[in-house]
């Protein structure tokens, strides 16, 4: 149970994070069926957090995977008018991740004739 509290940031309370606390001792008793095993037992809920965080992390390390593939690519260097790189932060219910991104502007000058 003190995993299951670290995860859920939780200490000397009781949490209110009861779909998330579910979600982890469900996963936990599958691990423990498998196991043979009458009680969720501290492996069980380990091994369901890193589950969880695994396939929550899948979608950052793929952008990972791409940048690092030369799919998305970068400009780290040099001075481009009207561009500026940043970080987007994306948040995917529980687990959220930065990447780099790019953000361009063009301005168009127009000419009023009468």
């Amino acid at each position: 149970m003190n995993l299951l509290q670290d995860w859920l940031k939780i200490k000397n309370k009781i949490s209110t994070k009861f779909a998330e606390a579910s979600d982890i001792i469900t996963e936990a008793n599958f691990y423990a069926v498998q196991d043979k095993s009458n009680y969720i037992n501290d492996r069980h809920v380990n091994k369901a957090i890193e589950e969880k965080i695994y396939r929550s992390s899948l979608i950052a390390e793929k952008i990972n995977e791409y940048i690092k593939d030369g799919t998305i690519l970068i400009d780290t260097s040099g001075k481009i008018v009207g561009q500026v790189n940043g970080l987007s932060v994306y948040s995917l219910g529980d687990f959220s991740f930065g990447k780099p991104s790019e953000s361009r502007s063009r301005l168009q000058w127009v000419r009023k004739v009468l």
